[in-house]
């Protein structure tokens, strides 16, 4: 009788345990990597839309004729030529943009912490302070407007026409 070579009982278990050792622990890793990349997602998400919020921002602040502050505490108008306008609405959990028939949202936790009229008869907004929490730190954000005397005479003159009736 020719003898077979094959493998004992022994080995087999031994080398299912190996491997299902090694199985496990592909596994594991990558259920963290899984884990890692979702929370890396998250976090480029968040950052992506605090960029676009800060250049959506910026450009409306670059081309607004006049920043007033609405009847909200936490809201701006910007006024822009042809009379029309964009509304800012700073909520706990958001941040509305209105323009037209379009609205924007951004998902940003903030805190409009103060804004600063020019001066106490024009009250055009020069100024604003913004807090972002971003990952258990606050990211400030201050935004300065520079009016043009052009702007400041037509915003005086407007105003002084809607107050008085000829």
């Amino acid at each position: 009788m020719k003898k077979i070579s094959s493998f004992t009982v022994i080995e087999l278990i031994t080398a299912m345990l190996i491997s299902s050792i090694v199985i496990a622990i592909s596994y594991y890793v990558l259920f963290l990597v899984n884990n890692r990349f979702k929370t890396f997602h998250a976090k480029s998400n968040y950052i992506s839309e605090y960029r676009l919020f800060c250049k959506t921002l910026q450009v409306d602040v670059e081309e607004a004729k006049a920043i007033t502050g609405r009847n909200e505490e936490n809201g701006l108008n910007f006024q822009f030529e042809q009379k029309t306008s964009t509304d800012y609405m700073f909520y706990d959990s958001n941040i509305v943009r209105l323009q037209g028939s379009s609205i924007d949202t951004f998902h940003l936790v903030n805190w409009m912490r103060s804004r600063s009229n020019l001066n106490d008869s024009i009250k055009l907004i020069s100024s604003f302070k913004l807090d972002i929490l971003l990952e258990k730190e606050l990211l400030p954000l201050v935004i300065n407007k520079r009016y043009t005397s052009k702007e400041l005479m037509n915003y005086y003159y407007k105003i002084f026409d809607e107050q008085y009736i000829y």
